[in-house]
C-alpha cells in the first residue's frame, strides 16, 4: 500500500539578532509604574490580557531610567479591547534608549500629551514583555 506523499516548501535562516533575554510579567498591571529597565532595551514582543468586560487596557511604554510620572508622555501604547487577550510581537525588536518603565491605563493617551487624570482598570491586566539589553 502507498502512504501519501507530501513535500513541503520551508525555509530556515540564522538569527544573529539578541533575542530574548528577560520576559516581565505584571499580573496586576495598573497605574503602578514598573521600572524594569534602567539601560537601553530591546523589546521583542508585548502581550496583555485585559478581563475587563467593559473597559479597554492600554498599556504605556517610556524610554526612560528613571522619573516617569503619570503625566510623562510616553514613547508608545498598546492597546487591548476589553475581554481579549493581544498579542503584539515585532518582526525587528523595537529599540528602547536609556531604559525601560510601563504601566496600564483604562485611559488612552494621545500622541502628545496624556489623558488626565488616568484611570485605573477595575480588574487586573496581565502584560508580559520580551526584552534584552541593546
Amino acid at each position: 500500500s502507498s502512504v501519501g506523499k507530501f513535500k513541503m516548501a520551508f525555509t530556515s535562516s540564522t538569527n544573529t539578532a539578541t533575542m530574548v533575554s528577560t520576559v516581565i510579567t505584571d499580573t496586576n498591571a495598573d497605574l503602578t509604574i514598573n521600572q524594569v529597565a534602567t539601560q537601553a532595551q530591546n523589546l521583542y514582543f508585548v502581550e496583555i490580557t485585559n478581563p475587563n468586560a467593559s473597559s479597554s487596557a492600554y498599556v504605556k511604554i517610556f524610554a526612560a531610567a528613571s522619573g516617569v510620572t503619570l503625566d510623562t508622555q510616553h514613547l508608545m501604547q498598546f492597546y487591548c479591547p476589553p475581554g481579549t487577550t493581544c498579542y503584539m510581537y515585532m518582526k525587528e525588536p523595537i529599540a528602547i534608549a536609556n531604559g525601560l518603565a510601563f504601566y496600564c491605563s483604562s485611559t488612552r493617551g494621545l500622541n502628545n500629551t496624556q489623558t488626565n487624570p488616568q484611570s485605573a482598570p477595575s480588574k487586573a491586566v496581565t502584560v508580559k514583555m520580551g526584552i534584552s539589553n541593546q
